[in-house]
């Protein structure tokens, strides 16, 4: 379905990144990976069905760090030229103490990879998308909602931030390529314990039918949107809108 496509997932080794992949490979579409764990790579690829992971390329690195991402960068260019989309699902849960009891080092790492990375990865790959191609990020319901996120310390900041960012980006790049958000409620993960799943939660896998069809599939573009995805419902809905 999406034969000839070159997107990058960046996160694609993490718990709702991998889902992502998994969608988009065995869907035909080649994914780049940056990651700095060889292991986690491989435990990724593994999700992957057999047939169809030939489609994922990982590029080594810290994609966070400015002289990584540009070798990155330059990786894409010799061996892809551009990119047809990009996704950015960075970050994840953390919790612990209230934020007038986290360190300022505690703090400043967290928001390295929650917001840092995030700037980095669309800062030096985000010239490779081809015009009119997509940029989607993702975040989750802590982002907007306050209770929701008590204890989670940066999380929720970031997220708001991350939301943020994607907007100034529609606004910059208009254009020349669209730039939405998924904000994401619950996540039903592989690494989800069973006791905390529930039908009524989107598959880590569903976010990257919601990443296709956004992105290969829609006939009528947009961008500098927040897409609310509470549930399996809403999930529904948008794939319906999209595929028309």
């Amino acid at each position: 379905m999406y034969e000839g496509k070159v997107i990058l997932v960046a996160g694609g080794t993490g718990a709702v990144g991998e889902g992502i992949v998994k969608y988009l490979a065995e869907n035909g579409a080649t994914v780049l990976v940056p990651t700095r764990s060889e292991d986690k790579a491989l435990g990724a690829l593994g999700y992957v069905d057999q047939p169809y992971r030939k489609n994922v390329f990982y590029l080594f690195g810290d994609i966070s760090d400015e002289a990584d991402a540009q070798k990155m960068h330059d990786v894409i260019v010799d061996h892809f030229e551009q990119l047809d989309g990009m996704v950015s699902s960075l970050g994840g849960w953390w919790q612990g103490t209230a934020l007038t009891d986290i360190t300022k080092a505690e703090w400043e790492e967290l928001m390295q990879g929650l917001l840092t990375a995030h700037f980095v990865a669309s800062k030096t790959l985000m010239p490779l998308l081809r015009q009119g191609s997509n940029y989607t990020f993702t975040s989750g319901v802590s982002a907007e909602d306050a209770a929701f996120s008590k204890y989670s310390g940066p999380v929720a900041p970031a997220g708001a931030a991350v939301l943020m960012l994607s907007e100034l980006y529609a606004v910059e790049m208009a254009g020349r390529f669209n730039v939405n958000a998924l904000v994401l409620g619950p996540v039903n993960t592989r690494v989800r314990p069973t006791s905390y799943r529930k039908d009524s939660y989107v598959s880590s896998k569903t976010v990257g039918e919601l990443i296709g069809a956004l992105h290969f599939e829609n006939a009528n573009p947009i961008t500098g949107e927040r897409l609310r995805v509470p549930d399996v419902e809403a999930a529904a809905s948008y794939l319906a809108k999209w595929r028309g």
